[in-house]
């Protein structure tokens, strides 16, 4: 578990691959995450929100954390 100041931004990231354990990209990348305040959210890449695509399989998401406590988050 990593921890962080409030104010500070983090980067989530996730690496997909195939069968054979080579990157590869997803038919659809969703990220979901819960913040400490019970506030919650569902982000799909390529459909406006800020979910980038670093190259074949890598996808991240970058936010700067505000409140204090634990994060939760799923690729």
């Amino acid at each position: 578990m990593a921890i962080y100041d409030s104010g500070d931004l983090v980067r989530l990231s996730a690496i997909f691959t195939d069968t054979a354990n080579v990157t590869a990209d997803p038919t659809t990348v969703v990220l979901r995450f819960l913040k400490p305040d019970g506030a919650s959210g569902v982000f799909t890449y390529g459909t406006g929100t800020a979910i980038a695509r670093e190259k074949t399989g890598v996808y991240y998401w970058e936010t700067g954390l505000v409140n204090p406590g634990t994060y939760y988050y799923r690729w």
